[in-house]
């Protein structure tokens, strides 16, 4: 029912542009041959026809309100999937009181009441067809941008208005018996705006003040269409330039998409034909989505300007601009390296995966770290664990940490909070590894730090502590000798917070094992083998809390293709 309910939302997005034509795009058309249709039939039934003809319009007639009908209610109850406003039962009726919302209500459902002057409402029926209109919906934006220049060129003429008015009566009413009142002169110089159609200003000013105010208010006579005439002009135009800087911006996006075609990795490649199990042949195809692209990359085979790479990333998002820079120490004294970097999407937070695996990969800082969330994705996908991650940043003023949760976030910031936590709350299994980032320096040479209690070691958050201290020891034995790298457990450097999200979770799954895992973001980003390293942490990780699983060719089987980006 999900599924269809959201096939309807595609059908009644009024997209008419998807290209190649897609189904939904068909039954737009249809839509709007039968309101044209429609519209024939009331025209021709304005004419003396034969009985047999009009027998065929009424038959006609029926069939389009049944038509009508079905589709108008299918609009009303998926209209919650186009736009989130609009769910419950209240709104359903925000959406009947919308412009088009309305005109579907007016000109569909009073038909079936009776006939006379509710078959008058058909008509309507045509006014439906502005949704599938550029000029129309041009015009809407036209009035919206400039509704507040329009409102102040309004409020200027009507009060000039007025003030010429009383003006007029106080130089004119003591010769001119027929401005008798202030109300005359106002209504007066109003009826001269719309041409005087009731003949309720058809009367000679006598003396010449009141000939100079009759003068001034033909001139904003003339204003008072000018200017908005003006106003909606450049609306519309700039309406114009924001619909093709909009296709201009699709393009881009389909380019931008090509770059992230999936390939192989050569660290991965290089550390599974060291393996002694035959990992090389077991997997012998495994094809990644780049963990970034350059700008200047871009740039060059996208033939893409810095300005559409940023509005680009600003438009859609799943892609995001960020600094590689902002990955080491303020010691490096690194040059700015701007990149693009291309992440999956099934959540308004960032992305969410329950495998229904004994571990659950969180990423937090997804949108804040750089390079963090394509390593936590593949870190999952590889040992087939669960996967959760904050890609999305709400519009606020401030970022909203999901690692450290602020108490009071933002009324723009608790949706996507809430859908991470709940989301968190289904997928949190046995045992949950939070992983963010650190910076190394020369103070903190290290590569892994583990963290699961405060500064003192009091309020851990790992209920078998037994297991875990087993794991963090095998894995500081595993990196060091694989790899060269460092490991601190239990590290007093980075101890948790009262507000971190493993005491959050520890709220609500009591018997869950959570603790934070710190790779140093020089590893996340400037190690070639933080791939093999996503890699054989997955393994240790399956071998330990996932029953010894391991990695098999069936977690990794869609890895094959050569696809562009992600599939989830």
């Amino acid at each position: 029912m999900e599924s269809f309910k959201k096939n309807l939302a595609l059908v009644f997005d009024d997209d008419l542009k998807t290209r190649p034509y897609k189904w939904n795009n068909y039954i737009d058309f249809v839509i709007i041959a039968m309101i044209l249709l429609s519209t024939v039939s009331v025209f021709l039934g304005t004419f003396h026809l034969s009985e047999g003809f009009r027998k065929g319009l009424n038959i006609a007639d029926w069939i389009f309100q049944i038509f009508f009908t079905i589709e108008v209610s299918l609009r009303i109850w998926s209209a919650d999937e186009i736009d989130p406003k609009y769910k419950g039962v209240w709104g359903r009726v925000r959406y009947c009181l919308s412009f088009y919302g309305l005109l579907d209500f007016i000109s569909t459902y009073p038909l079936w009441f009776g006939f006379g002057f509710f078959r008058v409402l058909r008509v309507v029926r045509i006014f439906r067809v502005f949704r599938y209109m550029n000029a129309f919906r041009f015009l809407g934006e036209a009035f919206r941008s400039k509704k507040k220049e329009l409102l102040v060129s309004l409020e200027f003429l009507t009060v000039i208005t007025i003030a010429l008015s009383f003006i007029l009566y106080l130089v004119e009413h003591e010769v001119n018996p027929e401005i008798g009142d202030g109300w005359k002169s106002i209504v007066w110089a109003f009826a001269k705006y719309i041409g005087d159609p009731g003949k309720v200003a058809d009367m000679p000013l006598v003396t010449p003040a009141g000939q100079v105010i009759a003068f001034l208010v033909g001139i904003l006579g003339i204003a008072i269409f000018a200017v908005p005439i003006g106003l909606l002009s450049s609306g519309f135009l700039d309406a114009m330039d924001q619909e093709k800087r909009a296709e201009e911006l699709k393009d881009f996006l389909g380019r931008m998409r090509t770059a992230f075609r999936r390939g192989g990795n050569k660290g991965l490649r290089e550390y599974l034909n060291t393996l002694p199990d035959g990992g090389g042949d077991r997997f012998k195809v495994i094809n990644v989505v780049p963990q970034r692209r350059p700008v200047s990359h871009l740039q060059v085979t996208r033939g893409m300007t810095l300005d559409d790479i940023i509005e680009t990333c600003n438009e859609y998002d799943a892609f995001r601009l960020k600094n590689l820079t902002a990955a080491l120490s303020d010691e490096e004294l690194a040059a700015d390296r701007f990149i693009v970097e291309h992440f999956p999407l099934n959540r308004p937070y960032g992305c969410c995966i329950n495998r229904g695996s004994k571990v659950t990969i969180v990423c937090p800082t997804g949108y804040s770290e750089v390079g963090i969330g394509w390593f936590c994705y593949y870190l999952a996908k590889f040992g087939g664990f669960n996967y959760i991650c904050k890609e999305i940043e709400a519009e606020s003023s401030e970022p909203d940490s999901f690692f450290n949760l602020s108490p009071k976030p933002l009324d723009v910031q608790k949706a996507n909070r809430e859908a991470f936590l709940k989301d968190l709350d289904t997928t949190a299994s046995k045992w949950v590894i939070i992983i963010v980032e650190h910076l190394k320096d020369s103070v903190n040479q290290v590569d892994f730090h583990f963290s699961d209690a405060r500064k003192d070691g009091s309020a851990v958050t790992v209920v078998d502590q037994v297991a875990y201290k087993a794991f963090a020891e095998l894995f500081a034995t595993d990196m060091k000798e694989q790899f060269d790298l460092e490991t601190v457990t239990c590290s007093k450097r980075y101890p948790l917070l009262k507000k971190n999200l493993a005491y959050t979770l520890q709220q609500t799954h009591p018997e869950t094992n959570t603790f934070v895992l710190r790779p140093s973001s020089e590893l996340i980003n400037f190690n070639s083998s933080n791939l093999a390293i996503a890699f054989r942490i997955a393994q240790l990780l399956s071998d330990q809390f996932d029953d010894g699983r391991g990695i098999t060719e069936t977690d990794l089987a869609d890895l094959n293709a050569k696809k562009i980006g992600y599939r989830i």
